[in-house]
């Protein structure tokens, strides 16, 4: 492996998750409206609330976790630190100044039989930001890794959007492996995972009145359908309602009504899309991994709300909400659409 990138942080869980699958109940349509435009949703809805019940694996700072069962038996959890030293909560995790992974994720290839680990690094202000891939040398999920060849001499820094971070990997049925941009859109990757077989493909959606920033871009297939998983911020501008949009004059960070970091999903029969509408599926669910144990049950890798200044986020009991900490939600399909579950597991 090339002094390029090193992973940020990674993890082997050897539990599995236990319980019977929960019975499947008849419930009313998910209760979203388009208020002048933009789309909201009821903050009632317990169907998109993460339960008090849902603690963090362990009390350690991770952004964008992520989780996924290996075929051998084991769960392996990744996402990223702190950088070395840094002790603080707050402030830009891709500070200039760092060298530390961001978001790696670790994906088994069935049709290849092999490991693979996405990543990025750097700033927008850093040359050296960009995408990484690497595969694994001896076929084992510990590696050794090194970099494919679209990654050997440096980042894949000439992708569109926010300097290739939050990028993810998605293998069809067909065994083919498809490279995800959070930036709405997917790559095709060469069938000897060197490198990508064609230009970036723009994913057709269906819009909002304004398409603003996403983060946590990741495709996953269920029933023959795509579905794509992307994080919104929510603003909280009525008592029960979050509405989807963004300030006109203030930062993020200086809105008051910034409320969650909130997983939200769209579905479509074709990879490239059209997408159909978007529906929320966790609110304070950001960055959320969907995944099935080794029970069939269906769960989401999250961290809760990166901000740390919206207190209500995923406190709906009145507890301290969760902050950059690895989540695990338990998920359940109504129909073609993913929410929480809240069954005892």
């Amino acid at each position: 492996m090339n002094s390029y990138l090193t992973p940020g942080l990674f993890l082997l869980l050897a539990a599995a998750a236990s319980g019977a699958e929960p019975a499947a109940t008849d419930k009313p349509e998910h209760n979203a409206v388009t208020t002048n435009a933009y789309y909201t949703v009821d903050l009632r809805d317990e169907r998109i609330r993460i339960p008090s019940t849902v603690k963090p694996l362990f009390d350690q700072f991770m952004r964008d976790t992520y989780c996924m069962l290996g075929p051998d038996g084991w769960y392996y959890l990744t996402g990223t630190p702190p950088a070395p030293g840094r002790i603080t909560m707050s402030g830009d995790v891709c500070d200039p100044k760092q060298r530390i992974a961001w978001t790696p994720e670790l994906h088994y290839i069935k049709s290849k039989k092999t490991w693979l680990i996405n990543a990025c690094m750097g700033s927008k202000l850093d040359p050296r930001r960009g995408a990484f891939i690497l595969r694994s040398t001896s076929g084992k999920p510990e590696g050794p890794y090194e970099n494919i060849e679209a990654s050997r001499n440096g980042p894949i820094n000439n992708l569109p959007g926010n300097f290739s971070a939050d990028n993810s990997l998605f293998e069809d049925d067909d065994g083919s492996v498809y490279f995800v941009g959070v930036d709405h859109y997917v790559m095709k990757m060469k069938d000897d995972l060197s490198g990508f077989a064609e230009p970036p493909h723009t994913l057709i959606e269906t819009p909002w009145k304004d398409q603003y920033y996403c983060e946590g871009g990741y495709i996953f297939k269920h029933g023959g359908k795509y579905h794509l998983v992307q994080t919104f911020w929510s603003r909280k501008l009525e008592r029960d309602r979050l509405e989807y949009s963004e300030s006109k004059t203030l930062k993020r960070r200086d809105d008051p009504t910034t409320y969650g970091y909130d997983a939200v999903i769209s579905t479509s029969d074709n990879i490239y899309g059209p997408y159909g509408p978007r529906y929320t599926s966790v609110v304070g669910g950001g960055h959320l991994k969907p995944f099935q144990d080794a029970q069939g049950r269906w769960w989401g890798a999250a961290f809760g709300n990166p901000n740390g200044q919206a207190s209500e986020v995923n406190a709906f009991d009145g507890k301290t909400p969760h902050h950059c900490v690895p989540l695990l939600v338990p998920l359940q399909w109504e129909k073609d659409r993913l929410y929480v579950d809240h069954s005892p597991r």
